[in-house]
């Protein structure tokens, strides 16, 4: 959890494009069955990599790979091995869900929190900024991974990553029914 979201938000924070970050992060299916050692059919992987075509094709869209940096590329490299690396670790572990959830959700806040008394954080509490934080806290960051987890307890890692694949599409799907079409170059 603290290796991947630091390294995420580092990523980021060096000037690499978020599209660019989702393309890396996207290489997550195709690493699972590498590092977990699981066999997996000839059809399997044409639609891992059919998957992967497609996140290419929907960040690509999006115009949001402009920006390539050598340290923001590095971090994107470490986030996608830190969460690939996470998933094949859980699945082998025998800890309920919401053991295992509380217990990476703790430790990586304590981390978060003693990191960021060292070095500073500034907040302005605006009523964005706490909507935004609680969607993230409550949405994201427990109710995916709970849901990631309890899925890794009924299936093989590299058949629950798959489902990474759908991220970016329903996030496209979601973006074109708030905002409409984007407009044109």
């Amino acid at each position: 959890q603290v290796c991947y979201q630091a390294s995420y938000f580092l990523a980021i924070n060096y000037q690499l494009s978020p599209g660019i970050v989702a393309m890396v992060l996207g290489l997550q299916p195709l690493l699972t069955p590498f590092l977990s050692k699981e066999h997996v059919s000839l059809k399997s992987y044409l639609t891992l990599i059919l998957g992967f075509a497609g996140l290419i094709i929907a960040v690509y869209g999006a115009r949001d790979v402009s920006h390539i940096t050598f340290l923001g590329l590095l971090f994107a490299i470490v986030a996608v091995l830190a969460i690939t690396t996470g998933s094949v670790y859980q699945k082998q572990i025998n800890v309920h869900p919401i053991a295992s959830a509380l217990i990476q959700n703790a430790l990586a806040a304590c981390i978060f929190m003693a990191v960021s008394s060292l070095v500073g954080w500034e907040v302005h509490w605006t009523t964005q900024f706490i909507i935004s934080a609680a969607w993230m806290i409550g949405v994201v960051s427990t109710s995916a991974v709970l849901l990631l987890l309890y899925m890794l307890t009924k299936d093989s890692a590299s058949s629950v990553s798959v489902l990474f694949y759908l991220v970016p599409i329903l996030t496209r799907a979601f973006e074109y029914k708030a905002f409409g079409p984007p407009p044109p170059v």
